[in-house]
């Protein structure tokens, strides 16, 4: 990793994973680096360049990119989409009991049952948290409720993003939007984005 290191296939990660090195990192089309579980991180720490090419993607719970110049080619990504761990302590910022409502994040999560004698005014999902933070973000979406005793039932929590470089050229996406619940869950709220970029 001290000159050019260019992925050519995909790497699969079950545990947090740290990359770092001297040179430039480039992940060719198509190639991925995943750890596809709930607040799994990836970070990459280059003194150069990250360059992912044409549909190649960074997937995590966490994905943190420190480098000289990070470009994403059109297709590519970095996508923590339901991949959020825990919220902050102070609060779950998931709904309690069985209604399926939203996840809270910087606001209330949306109830969504009707009837019962229950309407928005009095009924809300997930908890207000990290809205005093909401400048550095970096806190975890968080659970959609469910409506089932026996399987969650809610969308995950968006993941974190957070992005240092002198240079970011952005063709691609980067996303920590929550998860759909199901049919009768509550959807999860969006996680964290942070970008310290010098010229955009």
């Amino acid at each position: 990793m001290d000159s050019v290191c260019e992925l050519d296939e995909s790497i699969y990660f079950k545990d947090d994973s740290y990359i770092k090195g001297k040179g430039s990192l480039i992940l060719a089309s198509n190639v991925s680096i995943s750890c596809p579980y709930q607040g799994c991180v990836i970070e990459i720490n280059i003194s150069r360049d990250v360059y992912m090419e044409s549909d190649s993607s960074i997937v995590a719970g966490t994905i943190i990119v420190d480098a000289r110049n990070v470009q994403l080619a059109e297709g590519s990504s970095m996508n923590t989409t339901a991949l959020g761990g825990s919220p902050p302590s102070q609060t779950s910022g998931t709904p309690l009991g069985f209604d399926g409502a939203g996840g809270g994040y910087g606001g209330r999560g949306a109830f969504c049952v009707k009837g019962d004698s229950k309407d928005q005014e009095d009924a809300w999902g997930g908890d207000v948290y990290s809205w005093s933070s909401l400048s550095a973000p970096w806190s975890y979406g968080s659970q959609g409720g469910t409506t089932s005793r026996e399987e969650n039932l809610g969308g995950g929590g968006g993941g974190r993003v957070f992005i240092s470089s002198t240079w970011l050229n952005l063709n691609g996406t980067i996303l920590a939007d929550g998860g759909y619940g199901d049919v009768i869950g509550g959807g999860g709220s969006g996680g964290s984005i942070q970008i310290q970029a010098s010229f955009l």
